[in-house]
This record gives structure tokens, C-alpha cells and sequence, in this order.
């Protein structure tokens, strides 16, 4: 059994482990895999996948207001080793193997390699945004660009979008603005 840490349903200071039944899923890789390929060998949950929830679970209690969230970088050690374990289906306490700045490193990363961006074919999208100030064709350029996704890509896309609204909510703290995140995370959604 893998056990993944969830604060969702937290009291107090404590947290809830959540128990995922990973007998048939030793081996199966999560980084640099097709999201589709990780829905279909179960690694999602409320279809996202596991990897992605975890890490922003985490980030949600623990990380909201460091400073340089996503802009100071975790060990590299301590990042490859725990996308080895994830990859290999064991066990990780991001309490003990990781940290704010690791974990943060981590989803980048899983972004990152993902084999197919989040928003694969922009130039569209990119050459509307630099054509046109007209806010009723960005609008509907930006939505047809959403409508031909795949249905994976939107959901994370979605939580990713409402994850970075709340990291932005404390900018004052961490000081990462939308500006900041979207320099961060726009190569990471674009590739």
C-alpha cells in the first residue's frame, strides 16, 4: 500500500493519511507519462493524478506563505529521489524527504515532463494575444483553445489555475504575484 498524505479533510493540526490500494500499480511510472496513461492505470484521484494532488496538498498547508515559493529551488538530491520513489510506487513522507522548496521543485518538475503540455498547440492562442486588444476575441479564442483539450489536460489545468490564484492570494508573503507564477509556471504549461 502506498500511503499519500492528504490534508484535505484536516482537524486542528492533525492530518488524515489517505490509504491508496497500490498492489497493482508497483512499477507504473508517473513522471514523463501521458496524462491519460496515468488515469488509466488508476494513479488519479478525483481525476487528477495522485503525484500532482499530493504535492499541492502539501503546498496548501505548508508552503502558501514562504517567500520564493516555485522561485527558490529544492536539493536536486533530495527532488530526484523522490521522483524515483514515486516513479517505483513506494512510500513518501514529504514531511521528513522533502520541504517547502523540494516539493515545490517536484511539481514543477512533473509539469515539466509531462510528454504533452497542458495547452500543447498555443501559436494560435499566442498570436491572438499579440494581435488583437479586442477583449471579446481574446475571449473566444482563449475558450476554443480550452474547449479542444483533452479532457485530463483541462482538470489539471483548472486545478493548477485555482491552485495559482491562492498562491497569489499571498503574494505579500511569498511574493509571488500572478506575474511572477506565470513567469514560473508559463513553460511548464506551454512547453
Amino acid at each position: 500500500m502506498i500511503i499519500i498524505k492528504s490534508f484535505l479533510s484536516t482537524q486542528g493540526s492533525k492530518s488524515t493519511a489517505k490509504v491508496v490500494d497500490s498492489a497493482h500499480l508497483s512499477g507504473n511510472r508517473v513522471f514523463a507519462v501521458p496524462l491519460g496513461s496515468i488515469a488509466e492505470a488508476r494513479l488519479s484521484l478525483e481525476g487528477l493524478p495522485l503525484v500532482f494532488k499530493t504535492m499541492v496538498e502539501y503546498l496548501e498547508k505548508h508552503g502558501l506563505q514562504e517567500e520564493g515559493l516555485f522561485r527558490v529551488s529544492g536539493s536536486m538530491a533530495r527532488v530526484r529521489l523522490i521522483k524515483t520513489k514515486l516513479d517505483c510506487g513506494e512510500p513518501v513522507d514529504l514531511d521528513t524527504e522533502g520541504g517547502v522548496s523540494v516539493v515545490a521543485s517536484v511539481l514543477k518538475l512533473f509539469l515539466r515532463e509531462l510528454p504533452v503540455a497542458l495547452i500543447p498547440n498555443h501559436s494560435g492562442l499566442v498570436n491572438t494575444f499579440k494581435g488583437s486588444t479586442d477583449e471579446a476575441e481574446l475571449s473566444s479564442c482563449l475558450q476554443a483553445e480550452l474547449d479542444s483539450l483533452p479532457a485530463e489536460h483541462l482538470r489539471l489545468l483548472s486545478s493548477l489555475v485555482q491552485f495559482l490564484a491562492r498562491v497569489a492570494s499571498y503574494c505579500e508573503s511569498n511574493k509571488m504575484t500572478e506575474q511572477n507564477l506565470g513567469t514560473v509556471f508559463g513553460p511548464c504549461i506551454f512547453q
